[in-house]
């Protein structure tokens, strides 16, 4: 019973990452990138330990947020609700 719940719960796990979801990357999201690669390139040039520990934890920061809004977007359902009925120059009924 234990590996087969397993099992469900990985396959659905595996089902809602493969959906396709857009990003949209955010100016901030830019700079945030920008001071990712500049804190890498002097932690690997200047060989500096507390380079790489900031910049292990700026990477492992971007990789968990990406993940986590992954999951939590892929699961996200919209529904368009239309009138049945709009006649020309009159306002719509109000959304409810």
């Amino acid at each position: 019973m234990d590996l087969a719940f397993r099992r469900h719960a990985f396959t659905n796990l595996r089902r809602l990452i493969q959906r396709r979801v857009r990003y949209r990357v955010t100016l901030g999201g830019l700079l945030f990138l920008l001071a990712l690669g500049l804190t890498g390139t002097m932690a690997f040039l200047s060989g500096n330990n507390l380079l790489f520990l900031i910049f292990a934890v700026m990477l492992a920061l971007f990789l968990v947020s990406g993940s986590l809004s992954r999951l939590v977007l892929s699961g996200l359902e919209l529904e368009l609700q239309l009138p049945e009925h709009v006649s020309a120059r009159t306002p719509p009924p109000p959304a409810s």
